[in-house]
């Protein structure tokens, strides 16, 4: 039922945990696909000592770079689900039993990744991503960041006849390939930690740092788009500072935040409950980092924002923020 596709670039310190994690799992019905794209390490003997008819390898004479190695590893798969895991993450034996049986369950999900615990090059645990689980928040998030681990991914094969990887926002054709597919399917995460990720200092997310945060960016410049929104640089920018919880001046970012819930109020492509939700999150946080008086207070309960939709929520905010704010003092 399940291809489940292992990229390789000079990956030899943790390829083998990660294959054996693959083959030891609870559910048996899957190849294991895995392409080396031009490795110049052990990687390549690493994969032929180890004897499994699950193994299929494939190799690249020379490097292609991810985005190219990810459409010849689609090209190359034919079951009805595609999984992913990278050659230096691990994944719990259950993974594919709890992923598959999600999508066999619900037919309208697209794709389903997990919850995520962080290991370092030595497996220290050093975080967990208790990522969201529902489509149509994981829909509103994608606005302002990736909600998806990449190598806990299980796709609907059929779906890559719709959407593939692209080349225009390495190193996050992630990101962009799942805001594409959101725009017309559901997805999901399971609230169950099923790998581990690693990060360590040769993660691309660590080497190529920079081009990875100006790309995304350009994502979300075009999820913006959708909304009818066609941002500049200092909106991207601002943003953001929204995103990332930093200092903003209160006055541009409620100007901004109102900007998002008027435009979702005209095109209606996210939910409104959970669009106001999103963003009812960030104005608290925002609310509390440009020291909060009582100016600010009736500015934000009196504001078209909260008065016209959700005016109890955020009123319970407010007030739940101020007892805080009066309790600490």
């Amino acid at each position: 039922m399940i291809t489940v596709c292992m990229l390789v670039f000079n990956g030899e310190k943790y390829l083998e945990s990660a294959i054996k994690s693959i083959l030891n799992q609870s559910f048996q019905d899957f190849e294991l696909l895995i392409l080396d794209d031009g490795s110049t390490d052990r990687s390549a003997q690493i994969v032929r000592e180890i004897d499994s008819p699950k193994i299929r390898f494939l190799q690249n004479a020379r490097n292609q770079g991810l985005a190219l190695a990810k459409h010849r590893a689609l090209q190359e798969a034919n079951r009805k689900y595609f999984a992913i895991l990278d050659c230096d993450d691990w994944a719990y034996p259950n993974r594919l039993k709890e992923q598959v049986n999600f999508l066999e369950q619900h037919p309208k999900v697209a794709a389903v990744g997990s919850w995520v615990e962080v290991i370092d090059g030595e497996n220290n645990v050093k975080n967990t991503w208790n990522l969201p689980t529902k489509s149509e928040e994981i829909k509103v998030k994608m606005l302002f960041r990736n909600c998806f681990a990449h190598p806990s991914m299980m796709i609907r094969r059929e779906i890559f006849n719709e959407f593939s990887y692209r080349n225009e926002y390495p190193p996050a054709e992630d990101y962009d390939l799942w805001s594409r597919i959101l725009q017309k399917y559901e997805m999901a995460n399971l609230p169950k930690i099923l790998i581990k990720y690693r990060v360590h200092g040769n993660n691309i997310s660590q080497t190529k740092k920079e081009l990875l945060l100006e790309n995304h960016y350009k994502i979300v410049g075009a999820n913006l788009a959708n909304l009818g929104i066609l941002p500049n640089e200092n909106d991207l920018q601002n943003h953001k500072k929204i995103a990332d919880l930093d200092f903003l001046d209160w006055e541009i970012a409620k100007n901004w935040l109102l900007k998002l819930r008027i435009a979702n109020q005209k095109t209606q492509i996210y939910s409104q409950k959970d669009f106001d939700k999103e963003l009812s999150f960030y104005w608290k946080e925002l609310f509390l980092q440009n020291s909060p008086n009582f100016s600010l207070f009736s500015d934000w309960i009196f504001s078209e924002f909260s008065y016209k939709n959700g005016f109890l929520m955020f009123f319970r905010i407010t007030l739940g923020t101020l007892f805080k704010i009066i309790k600490t003092k």
